[in-house]
């Protein structure tokens, strides 16, 4: 199990990606646990991305792009999600919980909206 606590990680708003990879960089230290560790970037070709669960009252926020990192153990196939932004689940949290907060896949979005592999 990865244990992270968030608190102590290298932390700037809206700068998704640095905040990403210095997290990454820490989690290089579970390589031996048979773990894929997986970058994320997510946008869409109008650039414009949105994603519940990044304000206080979880309405939606419209990003260009976000990061996050997913890591799955290959043992036992359970896969989480480190995103710094994401206000009610853990962290790290799990992957479909993520999905269903974040992305509300449930959700039909206008055009411009909509992401791939959804």
């Amino acid at each position: 199990e990865i244990v992270v606590d968030k608190a102590d990680q290298i932390y700037t708003h809206c700068y998704c990606e640095e905040n990403i990879y210095k997290l990454v960089e820490k989690l290089s230290c579970y390589k031996d646990q048979n773990l894929d560790i997986y970058v994320v970037f997510i946008s869409n070709d109008a650039k414009m991305i949105p994603i519940w669960g990044h304000k206080k009252d979880n309405s939606v926020c419209i990003w260009d792009y976000h990061v996050i990192s997913v890591v799955q153990n290959k043992s036992d196939k359970k896969t989480v999600v480190f995103d710094f932004d994401v206000n009610d689940l853990k962290f790290p949290c799990d992957f479909n919980a993520y999905v269903t907060l974040c992305f509300k896949p449930e959700v039909s979005l206008k055009k411009e909206f909509q992401r791939f592999n959804f």
